[in-house]
């Protein structure tokens, strides 16, 4: 007997004798698979199964956060435009209210030098 397993190791084990726990980001048979980038703390995951622990990024799901939902940072989007369109409103109204009181200020002048 030589101690090395012939047939591999199990889930969450690798090396020679299968003592050797899988290293940070690995998991599985021989610890041959990555853990997903895609898990809240990307590539820290369970070392016998895969499942990523603090769960997964926004717009995935899943114990390994692999099904992508499509659905990224919504809000993030809705704070842009509405910011933008906030921009624009103001623009708008700033040079509106420029151009009454400039209208004021002639028509006054105009007043003083007909008098």
């Amino acid at each position: 007997m030589t101690g090395i397993c012939v047939n591999g190791c199990s889930k969450g084990f690798y090396g020679d004798k299968c003592i050797t726990e899988c290293p940070l980001g690995y998991y599985g048979f021989n610890c041959t698979s990555v853990c997903s980038k895609t898990c809240s703390t990307p590539s820290v995951c369970d070392r016998f199964t895969g499942t990523c622990f603090d769960g997964c990024l926004t717009g995935f799901s899943g114990d390994r956060c692999l099904n992508d939902d499509g659905f990224r940072c919504p809000s993030l989007v809705y704070i842009l435009f509405f910011v933008v369109l906030l921009f624009v409103f103001v623009r708008k109204k700033k040079g509106t209210t420029n151009t009454a009181d400039s209208s004021k200020d002639i028509s006054t002048f105009l007043k003083k030098d007909m008098i």
